[in-house]
């Protein structure tokens, strides 16, 4: 079974906002950890909006 684009995208969606909770929570205690979460989840942010963008159709 092949998965969709749109799969791929609500993965990278739920990770990062498993990182970007992580990240809150830790922020209290620790900055250098959150400074690498808030980027790890920004980047999967950025994953997740590519994979949603559309294709551009072959003509």
């Amino acid at each position: 079974m092949k998965k969709s684009r749109n799969y791929y995208a609500s993965a990278a969606l739920c990770i990062a906002g498993i990182f970007f909770l992580f990240a809150k929570i830790i922020s209290k205690k620790n900055f250098l950890i959150t400074n690498k979460l808030y980027i790890i989840s920004v980047v999967f942010f950025i994953i997740a909006a590519l994979f949603s963008y559309p294709k551009p159709s072959k003509k």
